[in-house]
């Protein structure tokens, strides 16, 4: 794993009309997928809808965009999937 230097930190909202070579988005165990495979988040009501805003980060990126999946382990699983990525199995003692 390389070493990645922060520039500087931005919200969804200050990225607005801006592009980055370099995009790090964080999803906690709020988001998840519904049957439709719509991605959505449960258990708070912000001000500004979460998947939007994570719309607006995803879409600010040019070249390499980092997702760091925080205790979501289904979240996870269906991100490998879709990108074809099978985790390996942990096995158990």
């Amino acid at each position: 794993m390389s070493e990645t230097q922060v520039e500087m930190v931005y919200t969804a909202h200050d990225v607005i009309g801006q592009e980055f070579d370099n995009v790090i988005a964080f999803l906690d165990h709020t988001f998840y997928h519904t049957e439709e495979g719509k991605l959505f988040t449960r258990g708070f009501s912000p001000y500004y809808h979460p998947t939007k805003m994570l719309f607006q980060i995803l879409t600010r990126t040019r070249k390499k965009l980092q997702l760091i999946i925080i205790r979501n382990e289904v979240l996870l699983s269906t991100c490998l999937s879709i990108l074809g990525i099978m985790p390996e199995l942990e096995e158990e003692n």
